[in-house]
């Protein structure tokens, strides 16, 4: 991966935060993941029949959490998730605007750097999340940061690419509710707790993983530059078991040098290169990465 060496604004990213007494038992019931005050956690957020709305890194944050997510589904998250409150002493809002985030180097000399993965450091400067051997975030609130900050597409690939390359999926609006978790691997991911209580899609995903066979999952894979289409998140793939016949989709895309790389989600024997992928019905065939599946 290619850590990058000056910070990143991540304005690809938006904020909720669930604030209020009830906050942990609220998302508890909700998420995929338990939810905890002593660090952050990766989880998914589903409907009544397993489909992700969202991938989230939910984050603790003095009475509540931060809930990461696409920012092309902030606002419409944190409306739906308004439905669920009912009479839990919990208050959802979507604060992209408030608070700015930027990705830096681990051991970047102006942030503490939590010791362990997924280790968080608040203070009333912002909060630091270590979220790989290579990398963290800072959440900072805009009233703090540089008035000049703006965004820098290249840094955003960068970024997108780093975690494309780490099997870590971002469900956007493009493709939300179309995937269960674990097409997703999030269980691999650690994003999905098989012993916590009740949450939305719980018995699908739960049946999924004792019970069922896994017909797609997600791998790695890369294209030539000049392909056709050029892909994009959502975008259908296609098997030649079945000519014509959408297989999979696009689940994050960027450069990566000539080539695109990206995360997909596919039929499981694709990733023994027993089925060609294509980028379209006769198209060009994706290179897919087995050990990606197997991670």
């Amino acid at each position: 991966m290619t850590s990058p060496l000056s910070p990143i604004r991540l304005s690809q990213f938006g904020l909720i935060s669930v604030t209020g007494p009830d906050a942990t038992t609220f998302l508890q019931a909700q998420l995929t993941n338990s939810v905890t005050a002593n660090r952050a956690v990766r989880a998914g957020w589903c409907t009544a029949k397993g489909r992700l709305i969202a991938t989230l890194l939910v984050m603790p944050w003095g009475e509540g959490f931060l809930l990461q997510l696409s920012a092309d589904l902030a606002e419409r998250v944190a409306k739906r998730l308004r439905m669920f409150v009912l009479r839990a002493k919990v208050k959802v809002e979507d604060v992209s605007d408030d608070w700015q985030q930027w990705g830096l180097p681990v051991g970047d000399p102006g942030l503490a750097t939590p010791p362990d993965v997924l280790g968080v450091d608040s203070s009333a400067a912002g909060l630091v999340v270590r979220l790989d051997e290579r990398r963290l975030l800072f959440v900072q609130p805009a009233a703090l940061a540089a008035a000049e900050a703006e965004d820098s597409a290249a840094g955003i690939a960068a970024w997108t690419l780093d975690d494309i390359r780490s099997g870590l999926p971002t469900v956007t609006a493009a493709t939300t509710e179309l995937f269960i978790p674990q097409m997703l691997n999030l269980e691999r991911l650690g994003a999905v707790d098989f012993k916590k209580g009740c949450y939305p899609g719980q018995e699908v995903v739960a049946r999924t993983q004792y019970r069922g066979e896994l017909k797609r999952r997600m791998v790695h894979a890369a294209l030539a530059g000049d392909a056709q289409p050029v892909p994009a998140a959502g975008q259908a793939v296609y098997g030649d078991a079945f000519p014509g016949q959408e297989a999979g989709n696009v689940v994050n895309v960027a450069r990566g040098g000539t080539d695109w790389e990206m995360l997909v989600v596919a039929p499981v024997p694709a990733a023994g290169q027993d089925e060609a992928v294509r980028i379209a019905p006769g198209g060009a065939v994706l290179s897919i990465t087995r050990a990606r599946i197997e991670a």
